[in-house]
């Protein structure tokens, strides 16, 4: 049985954003990145992208943890209702759920109004002819790519670039490429179809629909947009000879620097060869210029790392609760005072004895019962 709450979205976007991160930071250091295989990176990515999507309690597994200091404080802050608009009370909490599903489905109508445009430019452009597409039907048959693939080339595109889910569409900027330029250009493009990234895409696109408020998931898309075109990359380089790199990096350097109109035909939901920053593309080139083998122990513990994360969002709740007032206590009408009653402090849980006798088992706050005293030991008779 699963459960979803305001409880358990808030506890995972917490330890998401904990371990997004914690993964970004790694990110920055090129000796660890060169150290885990890419697939595995991308993987962890994926798994962050799932929990985020289906941030949902597991009854029976997961344990609810009651804080009793400071959210009580909050949740009565957000929820004092101030009123009522037709039926719904005037909450700062209502007021933030409004603010979140309203930006959140005009997103989404920007983003399929998006996918509308591109897919009526994409019908009425004619499939380009020429050496381009003598090429990429020649690497296609290299590469064992099936699936039907159409290139469209044009002076309105800044950059060369991948599009499609089950239509695969692959963008070239008009731009007087080499046939060794055009060719690694054209397998790039080919290999992010082959390998289903766009996919991958497409999850980092509904986490920023779903939690466009959150700075972190920005971090997210931007990384992870780079571990795909590393991955990709490595995927090239392993079947090119050491100099056949440094050109397939020389060609990335001149699409990347060639690209001068960054305005043109690009929404946000476009693969683009060279959509990073320089430092993101530094480090590509490096870690493409210098592979390193596997280091199976950061392997193992960047699966146990993922292994905690998702132990830790799926196992614990937190929530807010609420000490009840000495009125509400089983005391069995009996009138507590310092003459019949004590709480002991023992095992690190306060209980409530009166007449010798264990009455509660538990407290929380022991100072809700104001004239009762709080021992370390049971009094001497």
């Amino acid at each position: 049985m699963i459960d979803l709450t305001p409880y358990s979205v808030f506890w995972v976007c917490v330890v998401s954003s904990i371990f997004i991160t914690l993964l970004v930071l790694i990110s920055k250091s090129t000796k660890l990145v060169s150290s885990v295989p890419m697939w595995l990176t991308i993987a962890v990515f994926a798994v962050v992208a799932v929990r985020l999507v289906l941030p949902v309690e597991f009854l029976g597994i997961s344990k609810t943890c009651i804080d009793y200091k400071v959210l009580p404080g909050i949740y009565d802050f957000i929820t004092y209702s101030s009123g009522k608009i037709w039926i719904f009370d005037r909450t700062i909490l209502n007021y933030i759920y409004l603010i979140w599903f309203g930006i959140s489905a005009a997103l989404l109508v920007y983003y399929i109004v998006q996918n509308f445009m591109m897919c009526r430019y994409i019908k009425r452009t004619p499939a380009a002819l020429g050496r381009e597409c003598d090429m990429l039907d020649k690497l296609k048959k290299k590469l064992n790519c099936r699936f039907k693939t159409k290139l469209i080339v044009s002076d309105a595109i800044p950059s060369p670039s991948e599009y499609g889910y089950f239509k695969h569409i692959i963008f070239l900027n008009k731009a007087d490429y080499t046939d060794e330029e055009l060719e690694f250009i054209l397998t790039h493009e080919l290999y992010h179809f082959k390998y289903g990234t766009q996919w991958f895409k497409l999850l980092s696109e509904v986490l920023w629909i779903l939690f466009w408020w959150n700075p972190i998931i920005y971090f997210y898309k931007k990384h992870l947009t780079a571990r795909i075109e590393i991955y990709v990359d490595s995927k090239i380089t392993k079947r090119l000879a050491a100099g056949q790199v440094k050109a397939y990096l020389q060609a990335i350097f001149n699409v990347y620097y060639g690209n001068t109109d960054k305005s043109a035909l690009s929404p946000p939901f476009v693969g683009t060869l060279v959509q990073e920053d320089e430092k993101l593309l530094k480090q590509r080139f490096m870690l493409l210029s210098d592979p390193r083998k596997m280091n199976i122990p950061l392997c193992l513990a960047v699966t146990a790392l993922t292994a905690a994360y998702l132990f830790v969002s799926c196992r614990y709740i937190v929530q807010p609760g609420w000490e009840p007032s000495p009125i509400d206590m089983p005391t069995f009408g009996l009138i507590l005072s310092p003459q019949n009653s004590y709480i002991l402090y023992e095992n690190g849980e306060y209980r409530l004895y009166c007449y010798g006798e264990l009455l509660v088992a538990e407290i929380k706050d022991p100072s809700v019962f104001e004239n009762v005293p709080v021992l370390d030991k049971p009094p001497e008779d």
